[in-house]
């Protein structure tokens, strides 16, 4: 019996002589992208009749990202530039008071930009909470336009070009 628990013994070791495990690697994290900052590629209501209501701001600095298009689409804003090259833009909803709505705009940082031409970006869609008053709407920290508590859908405010 001692004979057949050695020899065991010894076809367990041999068996495991050079086969290392190793952890199996772990996954790849997964960022949740925030509901208010998903970019959309499909059409939307504002697709069909879009209505010019207002102007927006210009930026004070030239350089700084500037939607060129922002309009109602249900409870929700959608931005849009028209320069860039495979970019997408992003919103996020920084802030509520009672007279202003604060957005912040950026591009996609995984979406790597394709040619230096100026084509449609992807817009970027972010929720527009509902108000008794007018609004001022400020993106990325400069005031771009005035919204109506009742704004309707396509309703839409353009850079002046």
């Amino acid at each position: 019996m001692r004979a057949l628990v050695f020899i065991v013994f010894i076809v367990v070791i041999a068996g495991c002589q050079g086969h290392t495990t190793q952890p199996a690697p772990a996954p790849a994290p997964v960022a949740a992208p925030a509901i208010d900052a998903k970019p959309i590629d499909a059409g939307t209501k504002i697709d069909a009749a879009r209505r010019t209501v207002g102007k927006l701001n210009p930026p004070h600095d030239p350089q700084k990202l500037w939607p060129w298009r922002v309009c109602v689409d249900g409870h929700a804003l959608v931005f849009e530039n028209d320069c860039g090259c495979n970019d997408a833009l992003l919103c996020t909803l920084d802030g509520v008071g009672l007279k202003n709505i604060a957005y912040t705009l950026a591009t996609d940082p995984n979406r790597m930009p394709q040619c230096t031409d100026c084509f449609p970006m992807v817009p970027a869609r972010c929720a527009l909470p509902p108000a008794k008053g007018w609004r001022t709407v400020t993106i990325n920290n400069e005031p771009a336009f005035e919204l109506p508590p009742d704004a309707p859908d396509a309703s839409c405010w353009e850079a002046t070009r």
